[in-house]
């Protein structure tokens, strides 16, 4: 199931990372040395083009992590993207500006605060399952004469009401508690988290379950530009090749 979902969304990811990398290097003061040039050489609107190209994909993250849920969930993916923008309206305050203290979230119900999205990954993805079912449930109830109006209608309202107010605080909750878990594994001293992550995660690979890590990774890039699983995993992956190169050495 998270294969299914997180698997089409990672080229875009992808090109976004080779962007942040070119615009970090090109952007570098011994690199602009080489040309005779310095940071405060390089045009505002160059950096505002280049900002478009790295942000547009995590700010946005939420629509696409719905719309490949919905699709994949036999909903209507239109409405799944709608549904995923919503929960990064320009409405309501950036989750990066409530972080960091620019904004203050919109308080329901005097005690309840909701803001955007941004960054987050397991609101849309419940969301997107949620939707896309009761999507399907509604057109078997609703008239084709009317299920054109009702069915998007419906779907959107009950939606993001979910989303907001009940699915949103709760999972972002529980994201966020994942990931300083899993955070807290890898940093542990003397690299010990690193010995068990690089002596286990393998074993994901091999029961098939190892996409489960496409949603923590993906957070982790969106909410500190960092992924800590991904060079950890990479030197498992290179450690088979060269068990593999061995073995083919001993064998010739």
């Amino acid at each position: 199931m998270f294969s299914d979902v997180f698997v089409p969304i990672i080229p875009v990811l992808v090109a976004t990372g080779l962007f942040m990398g070119l615009r970090g290097l090109l952007t570098q003061e011994a690199v602009l040395g080489v040309f005779g040039l310095t940071p405060s050489d390089i045009p505002n609107q160059l950096l505002i083009f280049t900002h478009i190209l790295t942000d547009t994909a995590f700010a946005f993250l939420p629509a696409l992590v719905c719309w490949s849920t919905f699709k994949n969930f036999g909903g209507s993916p239109v409405i799944g993207i709608v549904l995923g923008l919503m929960l990064v309206s320009g409405s309501l305050p950036s989750a990066y500006d409530v972080g960091s203290g620019a904004a203050e979230p919109l308080v329901f119900f005097g005690f309840l605060n909701v803001a955007g999205y941004q960054g987050s990954v397991l609101p849309a993805f419940v969301t997107g399952i949620i939707g896309a079912k009761f999507e399907k449930w509604l057109r078997k109830r609703i008239p084709d004469s009317l299920d054109l109006i009702l069915t998007p209608f419906l779907t959107l309202l009950v939606g993001i009401v979910l989303a907001l107010f009940v699915l949103g605080p709760i999972l972002h909750t529980v994201e966020n508690y994942v990931l300083y878990a899993v955070e807290t594994l890898l940093t542990l001293p003397l690299g010990i988290g690193g010995l068990i992550y690089g002596s286990f995660g393998q074993l994901l690979g091999i029961f098939g379950i190892h996409h489960i890590l496409n949603f923590l990774e993906i957070s982790m890039l969106a909410n500190d530009g960092w992924n800590y699983l991904n060079p950890i995993g990479t030197c498992g992956n290179v450690s088979q090749a060269g068990a593999v190169l061995a073995v083919a050495l001993k064998a010739v």
